[in-house]
């Protein structure tokens, strides 16, 4: 448990750090925040920051005074409470050792692949990067897509399917030949697609498999603009459906994916640089298996 100094000192640790500043022109082992005997330095800071968030994010960081101070205080309240758990003599206890011999070797672990892949002659990604794309061209197809809008009638209470399609073939033949916004105002109108409150009936635009059949087999029919289509039946209702627009299928060039299939491409290299580094340890010479001992473990007392 805190001491009562101690638990003010706590409270007020976002007071102390808004009484720093920040400098860049700081010494390395220089003090932000100073309690005691316990400091938390710019390397203390910098080497949190370096392991907590990408490097692209680190600018940004230091330019926010706020988030710099937020920072230090967290190091304080972390720092404050390693140093309690040492008074009471946590790090001596054999399974928390363990544990924390076991935490530096997946950190130290990691940054040295991490330095291995820095350090690794890089090969050029592209070629490989342009062979995935032709092979896996499927990835990168572009459905063919058409814009339309429409009215629902449902068949519900008081309207039988008789009287539903009766008011859907109405509601077309005031539709044909209409412009954009008096369809809009058709749908308002009569449309039961709760979606109309929003968008007046339109639907923008959608790929074939994104709509019921038959409602996407009327619709892709469709080629003139303005078309109005024949009134069509789906689970839903009736539809009138008029046609707004199209875009072609075909495949996204490979300048649009190049980003992401490089980086595929670094991944993969990466992944082999691992690998090849963990067979090479693996195949030591001199590597001993207690093999009795392994196989005893679990094992009742009297088995």
């Amino acid at each position: 448990m805190f001491k009562t100094l101690k638990l003010r000192v706590l409270a007020c640790a976002s007071l102390l750090v808004f009484g720093l500043f920040f400098v860049a022109g700081l010494q390395a082992g220089e003090a932000l925040l100073r309690y005691g005997d316990f400091i938390v330095t710019v390397d203390d800071l910098k080497a949190q920051v370096e392991m907590s968030m990408p490097e692209e994010a680190q600018s940004a960081f230091w330019a926010n005074n706020k988030k710099v101070r937020d920072k230090i205080g967290e190091l304080y309240v972390l720092g404050m409470l390693a140093k309690e758990a040492k008074e009471i003599k946590l790090d001596e206890s054999a399974v928390l050792a363990n544990q924390l011999k076991l935490r530096e070797a997946g950190f130290l672990a990691r940054q040295y692949l991490q330095k291995l892949y820095q350090d690794a002659e890089k090969p050029d990604f592209e070629p490989a990067a342009r062979e995935d794309y032709e092979v896996n061209k499927d990835n990168y197809r572009i459905e063919e897509q058409v814009s339309a809008a429409h009215i629902l009638i449902k068949i519900k209470e008081g309207r039988d399917d008789g009287a539903a399609k009766k008011l859907a073939e109405e509601v077309r033949q005031k539709a044909l030949g209409s412009e954009s916004e008096a369809f809009a105002q058709l749908a308002e109108q009569f449309s039961d697609d709760p979606s109309v409150k929003v968008n007046k009936g339109s639907l923008g635009f959608f790929s074939r498999k994104k709509m019921v059949e038959p409602f996407a087999e009327s619709a892709f029919a469709m080629a003139e603009y303005g078309q109005v289509s024949d009134v069509v039946k789906t689970r839903f209702g009736y539809h009138i459906i008029r046609f707004e627009g199209r875009k072609p299928g075909g495949f996204r060039a490979f300048d649009e994916v190049k980003e992401a299939l490089l980086d595929k491409q670094l991944q993969k290299f990466r992944n082999k640089l691992r690998s090849v580094k963990i067979s090479e340890l693996r195949s030591y010479d001199g590597i001993v298996i207690n093999d009795q001992l392994i196989n005893s473990l679990g094992q009742k007392p009297d088995e």
